[in-house]
């Protein structure tokens, strides 16, 4: 009972984000609900990635409890304005963030890392 309990309150957790500057790339460190319930935040580090000065940008979605089509939608618009703005972005995923690109059909579309390292390493490499 005590996991279903956790289950339920990450699910409805509101989404924290922190941006920090890493070897000329901005890493933007996600946790909580990437979902409708943290609309707000969703909007708020939307407009901190595409205001972003750096052009290759990590986004850390490991501690994401829970991704639904409003955060999918969320990441696209970033993907969208990033290339736009000529700037890179990838993601540092966890297996929900996975699932959710999947059935959203965009796994292909999102370059995808497993630990920050090797998404900066990435960035760096152009790779």
């Amino acid at each position: 009972m005590k996991n279903l309990t956790e289950h339920i309150n990450r699910l409805n957790e509101d989404l924290q984000f922190e941006r920090y500057p890493r070897e000329g790339s901005a890493v933007f460190y996600c946790r909580g609900a990437f979902a409708l319930v943290s609309h707000r935040q969703l909007d708020e580090l939307f407009a901190a990635i595409r205001d972003a000065e750096e052009k290759q940008i990590a986004i850390d979605m490991r501690e994401v409890g829970h991704i639904d089509s409003t955060g999918v939608g969320t990441l696209a618009m970033c993907l969208k304005h990033a290339m736009a703005q000529k700037k890179r972005i990838i993601l540092v995923t966890n297996d929900a963030v996975r699932r959710a690109l999947v059935t959203a059909a965009l796994d292909t579309i999102f370059v995808q890392a497993d630990s920050v390292e090797a998404a900066l390493e990435r960035l760096a490499t152009g790779r």
